[in-house]
């Protein structure tokens, strides 16, 4: 693999016409890919031996989750509908596999397919006792479904396990060897831009380039200011807002990629020619820049802050719930006393709104011409 990267090197026309040089940065792009290879080593032997590790895990599962359910719920069928039951739990784990490794694959996060997952166990853990003595209990079919998911769960879990580890060497590998990872990008994207104009509008390829410069924009705007981090404020300030403009750099070049004209090729070649060169040389500083993008709000803010809005809107009425709760207080304070809350809670959800002040100003100036018309 580290031997086909060189090989992709010395076919790119863009950094020959640079002579000298160009060995130059081959030897460097040498030294950077051996440094690489020693960390992939390591994280490919892991990804082996958690494989071999979930195939057991899968084959020993199927055996001891039916005990385990049958340990349970107690169900009461005859020994030949034990062979149905294991039978056709089988497909129900396979199922359970298949699922899995298609989130695990196509989920660009390794946290984020880890953190969903285990949310949405932590949900279901509550149910899973009854659910499963209920279920197990009804027959054959029932207990089989109910065992491949006892079964399958632990495969999820192993999974999840294997994604979290996997992201903490990822995150480790671009921490500790940045411009080699970085170098690494650019070559896939430029060799690919470079040497597939036959792809250049297929829409997978735009996918996948794209994808390349924003992992290229993330190593420089999240990675290079943590390994240059410095005990001075406003050294570290003025270093991100620098690397940030670097990666808007590599950001803005993916209109050239969804949206390009008969130039947008040609230039994008030479700009990641130029940035791979700058990489290789050490020149950061001569790195193409751009105004830096206002970055929109994380997922997880938007969830923080809905929830953190309910739990405000909602605190009030449940205060006076249990308020009412030791004092009983009138019924007649007690109607009214909800309502508000209900509506307080509206209100604060309402917020949530971008447009609510604007909304609020318009129903303001509604609210003042009617008062005046009377």
């Amino acid at each position: 693999m580290r031997g086909a990267r060189i090989r992709a090197f010395d076919h790119l026309s863009s950094l020959h016409p640079n002579g000298a040089k160009a060995m130059d940065l081959r030897r460097q792009l040498h030294a950077y890919e051996t440094r690489l290879c020693r960390v992939d080593l390591i994280t490919g032997l892991f990804v082996s031996v958690m494989l071999w590790l979930a195939l057991a895990v899968i084959l020993i599962s199927i055996v001891v989750a039916p005990v385990a359910v049958w340990h349970l719920a107690r169900p009461t069928f005859p020994w030949y509908d034990w062979l149905e039951a294991i039978a056709f739990e089988v497909p129900i784990v396979a199922l359970v596999v298949i699922v899995e490794t298609w989130m695990f694959g196509v989920v660009p996060t390794f946290l984020a397919t880890a953190v969903v997952l285990g949310v949405l166990e932590a949900a279901l853990v509550a149910l899973a006792y009854e659910f499963v003595r209920q279920m197990a209990a009804l027959g054959p079919v029932a207990f089989a479904v109910t065992s491949g998911a006892v079964a399958g769960t632990i495969y999820v879990v192993l999974m999840q396990c294997m994604c979290l580890v996997l992201h903490g060497l990822r995150r480790w590998r671009e921490g500790r060897h940045t411009y080699e990872a970085l170098a690494e990008v650019l070559l896939d994207t430029l060799h690919g831009v470079e040497h597939r104009s036959e792809d250049w509008m297929d829409r997978r390829f735009k996918v996948a380039t794209a994808a390349q410069l924003e992992n290229a924009s993330l190593l420089v705007e999240r990675e290079l200011p943590h390994r240059m981090h410095s005990a001075d404020a406003i050294t570290d300030a003025w270093f991100r807002k620098t690397t940030a403009e670097i990666a808007a750099a590599f950001r803005a070049r993916k209109h050239q990629v969804f949206l390009p004209t008969s130039s947008c090729r040609g230039e994008l070649i030479d700009f990641l020619a130029k940035q791979f060169s700058c990489v290789l040389s050490g020149d950061l500083g001569a790195m193409d820049r751009s105004e830096a993008y206002d970055k929109p709000a994380h997922w997880m803010m938007s969830v923080v802050e809905f929830t953190g809005r309910i739990a405000f809107g909602a605190a009030p009425l449940l205060v006076f719930i249990v308020i009412n709760h030791f004092v009983k207080l009138p019924a007649t304070l007690v109607t009214p006393m909800v309502v508000a809350g209900v509506v307080w809670i509206v209100l604060s959800v309402a917020t949530l709104d971008p447009r609510y002040k604007e909304k609020l100003g318009t129903f303001g100036s509604i609210f003042s011409a009617f008062r005046g018309t009377g």
